[in-house]
């Protein structure tokens, strides 16, 4: 397969379409989901689930500027051409939870919900993602086949009615066995711990997890979940 099309004037990476396609398929998934709840809930949990996407993405490009503030400073145009990386997406994975807390209390909800089915939609996203690099690509072609394995069964998992309940335990086993599938790629750069930049950002998600499963309020509101 090409690199890239050219679509008029703009020259589009190929990389771009399956990203867009796969949170197409994430979302159709999500929405599948929600049905059969009243068209204004359905609303309401849809516009959260879409904001903390742009939420962690903007926060993922912009906290460049609190962990580099000199270069921005120097050379603004830096923010146009890095993002904070993987420090930037611990972040993100920490402030998208946060707002999600915040906006289920306002809405009067468990933020269980909003946490299956954000890995619903991860997990089809990434069912699809990795399906087509598995078909198109000669790098890590075990580690796409594990990722296409691990995505439909938590697809299956999350998909679940029973899965509201035990939303932060999926988080737990959702980072765990991504930490584990990452080892798979030919090639494994080890950061901190012998862990790679992506296996850190599993790790977050996974100590989040912990956390509220380990929580009593949230595991009186696990009770009350919908």
């Amino acid at each position: 397969m090409e690199d890239a099309i050219k679509w008029g004037p703009l020259l589009v990476k190929w990389k771009w379409i399956v990203l867009l396609a796969s949170v197409g398929v994430g979302y159709l998934l999500v929405k599948l989901r929600l049905k059969g709840m009243e068209q204004d809930q359905r609303s309401s949990i849809l516009d959260t689930i879409t904001h903390s996407v742009w939420v962690s993405i903007g926060i993922w490009k912009f906290s460049y500027i609190l962990f580099n503030p000199m270069s921005v400073l120097s050379y603004p145009m830096t923010l146009v051409y890095f993002s904070g990386g993987y420090k930037g997406w611990i972040l993100a994975v920490v402030s998208v939870f946060i707002y999600l807390l915040y906006k289920a209390k306002k809405q009067d909800m468990t933020i269980h919900l909003y946490i299956i089915l954000l890995g619903l939609g991860y997990g089809g996203a990434s069912a699809l993602y990795h399906g087509i690099s598995w078909v198109t690509s000669y790098n890590d072609r075990w580690f796409h086949l594990g990722e296409i394995l691990l995505s439909v069964v938590f697809v299956w998992w999350f998909y679940r009615r029973e899965s509201v309940s035990q939303a932060f335990h999926g988080m737990v086993w959702l980072g765990l066995s991504q930490i584990f599938i990452h080892y798979f790629k030919d090639v494994h750069v080890g950061m901190w711990w012998g862990l790679s930049r992506d296996q850190l950002i599993f790790l977050a998600i996974s100590l989040i997890g912990f956390i509220g499963a380990a929580s009593p309020r949230f595991i009186r509101n696990e009770r009350g979940a919908l």
